[in-house]
């Protein structure tokens, strides 16, 4: 049975994208069968000839669809948020009817262990399986769910971050996910933080089962020493950092932008990156220079501060 994964990108993401399939291609195991459904936006024939091509000689095909945010003109973006960041919540409801499980990914993700075991994971009933955001790890907090009070969340109830879960899709049917989640953007778009992310955890509370840390460890965060970890199991977590599955360059500093940062694991994405695109060049701009000194220097000191700007900007 072949494992079924899904990602959303436009254009933009090509490098990235194209290093997170490497990296799974480099932890695959040997003839595991790999349907990869991308929803793109402005993606050419020859990018996606250049993604088929690298993944040749491995049993890992792609299906492209064509995504248009024409369809999503109503609902709200800002700071570095684009229209397409919704995909993710209609793409589901256009996967061929075969596709019975499927395993989201984000395209900034680094992968350092194969995905059998995550594939196999019991859902127990629940629509989807999820790890915990590490920046956000309950629904009260200023980043999490705005208005968790008049939509019946308790205060400490966790939320997950979608840049990776696996998803029962019988379950998120019969849920009506995606059209809960479009909904609520709806009606509550000016007071939501992280749009799409939000709404699927509006949508789907109290129906996704947590899982491991490993699966979805927060680049920027991960045992970094501004970083501690709250409603989050820390053995867990400890294990996870010494043992990571799935590494997430969520957030501003992304790795095929600023390589300086530090991350633990900019070296073993960067060594991925030059093995897909060894002519990459990098920009040496103030910008990028300024950046990556603060995360190397200044972030552990003033990552509160961060915090308060991120929240009351409801991201950058």
């Amino acid at each position: 049975m072949s494992i079924h994964l899904l990602s959303t990108i436009n254009a933009g993401y090509e490098v990235p994208f194209r290093v997170t399939v490497q990296s799974l291609l480099n932890q695959l195991e040997a003839d595991t069968p790999v349907s990869w459904h991308v929803f793109g936006t402005g993606l050419t024939a020859t990018l996606r000839e250049a993604i088929e091509t690298q993944a040749a000689a491995h049993s890992m095909r792609f299906r492209w669809y064509d995504f248009s945010p024409d369809q999503l003109t109503e609902l709200p973006v800002r700071g570095r948020f684009i229209p397409h960041v919704y995909a993710r919540i209609i793409a589901p409801t256009h996967l061929p009817d075969n596709v019975d499980r499927f395993l989201y990914l984000d395209g900034d993700i680094l992968f350092l262990d194969g995905i059998s075991a995550l594939w196999k994971t019991d859902l127990q009933d629940k629509v989807i399986a999820a790890a915990p955001d590490m920046a956000v790890p309950r629904a009260s907090l200023p980043m999490g769910i705005a208005r968790y009070r008049e939509l019946g969340i308790a205060a400490d109830a966790p939320y997950f971050n979608a840049g990776v879960y696996l998803v029962d899709r019988a379950a998120w049917e019969r849920h009506d996910t995606s059209q809960r989640a479009l909904d609520y953007i709806k009606r509550y778009g000016d007071s939501i933080n992280l749009l799409d992310q939000d709404a699927l955890n509006v949508a789907l509370h109290g129906c996704w089962k947590p899982l491991n840390i490993r699966w979805n460890l927060i680049s920027s965060l991960a045992g970094r020493r501004h970083y501690h970890p709250d409603g989050i199991d820390s053995a867990e977590y400890r294990r996870a950092v010494t043992d990571p599955g799935i590494i997430h360059f969520a957030g501003l500093l992304k790795p095929w932008i600023y390589p300086r940062t530090a991350s633990l694991w900019t070296p073993q994405y960067l060594e991925i990156l030059r093995q897909v695109f060894p002519l990459h060049r990098f920009s040496n701009t103030l910008k990028v220079r300024s950046y990556s000194f603060y995360d190397r220097w200044l972030r552990w000191l003033l990552y509160p501060v961060e915090n308060y700007v991120w929240a009351k900007r409801k991201g950058f």
